[in-house]
């Protein structure tokens, strides 16, 4: 399982606002190139329906792969799913059939993206926000050489797994940082709050009452957008958080956070949002797995409670995933707005 099917908002008119919706398939397509490659083969010539078969004989890709991203493709709306001769099959759209030219020369040229003018979405305005409880008291460590007390650092982990259909090991990747953590030298310094099945509320309440200086989600992304939890059990697919909306509300506490981690697919892309001077932004470029997903997490946090440095931490992570074989070991990515950020150590 890979942690980028997640649900998106819905495109009810795809007339209304042409460039808009080229704009939102060509980033549902990304800089993944199995994705490229199951989007141009279902809308190569004008065959409306082909099968899942008939896709993996064209592009060599095995039918795990194309089903995972064909799946992809019917959240983001970009085809529809059907049954052919007993396989399951992908119906396309007309508006993508008619544009499908214009969208894979911007997925190859992304740059050119920036000129397509879009009309303007209207932006939710959030209420003034009134909190009534203090924070709690702060955790401290004591240094081994002096004896004398600091402020420990303060790791929130935002486990999300609100999909059925696409579940992920999540809490099994809040375990093993948990592990790696306290296995480190100074992991005592660390104090990790996990934040199970978090809604916008959860998060809220998370970056209030913990004041993290470390954010990390776990869970789908893609689409410049993370997937929270549902509000009630029984629910399916989750509640879609833009990042210009977590960007928003980060302005809006009073939480000082230095270091976000999005284990999450396709989150690199719009991602420039969520930085702030002396801020630092782990995320992934492509769709990543579980497993890797995981492994990359607990070796990243045990090399930042070991004095490493954000950069070297994700160098080390990286290279470990790599020497397991892992094909995802290129898809971490460090963003920031001043080079020395990536430099800062923790403990």
């Amino acid at each position: 399982t890979n942690r980028s099917e997640m649900t998106n908002v819905t495109v009810s008119d795809t007339g209304s606002n042409q460039n808009r919706n080229i704009r939102r398939a060509v980033e549902a397509i990304g800089r993944s190139k199995p994705r490229r490659q199951v989007f141009e083969a279902l809308y190569f010539h004008k065959k409306k329906i082909k099968t899942v078969q008939e896709i993996a004989d064209v592009t060599r890709l095995s039918r795990k792969v194309v089903l995972t991203h064909g799946n992809y493709l019917v959240r983001r709306e970009l085809a529809d799913q059907v049954k052919k001769n007993g396989d399951t099959a992908y119906q396309t759209r007309a508006f993508y059939q008619h544009h499908k030219t214009k969208i894979l020369s911007l997925v190859d040229n992304p740059k050119q993206l920036e000129k397509l003018t879009v009309e303007r979405e209207p932006v939710a305005m959030m209420a003034p926000l009134s909190f009534m409880k203090a924070p709690p008291k702060r955790k401290r460590a004591t240094d081994r050489a002096t004896g004398a007390t600091k402020a420990k650092v303060r790791l929130a982990l935002l486990v999300t797994n609100p999909e059925r259909t696409a579940s992920l090991q999540t809490g099994i990747e809040a375990r093993d940082i948990q592990k790696a953590i306290e296995s480190a030298p100074k992991g005592n310094e660390f104090e990790v709050k996990v934040v199970l099945a978090p809604t916008f509320d959860d998060l809220i309440d998370a970056l209030n009452q913990f004041d993290p200086q470390i954010l990390h989600f776990s869970g789908h992304g893609g689409g410049r957008a993370l997937l929270l939890d549902n509000e009630r059990a029984g629910q399916d697919g989750g509640e879609v958080l833009d990042f210009n909306m977590a960007a928003r509300l980060m302005s809006a506490t009073e939480a000082k956070i230095c270091l976000i981690v999005l284990a999450a697919c396709d989150t690199t892309v719009g991602a420039e949002c969520l930085l702030a001077p002396g801020r630092v932004l782990v995320a992934m470029s492509e769709s990543i797995e579980d497993e890797a997903a995981c492994a990359f997490s607990a070796r990243f946090y045990k090399s930042l409670a070991s004095q490493v440095s954000i950069r070297k931490s994700l160098e080390q992570a990286k290279l470990l995933l790599e020497q397991k074989g892992y094909q995802d070991a290129t898809l971490p990515t460090l963003l920031s707005l001043e080079e020395q950020d990536c430099d800062r150590k923790f403990v």
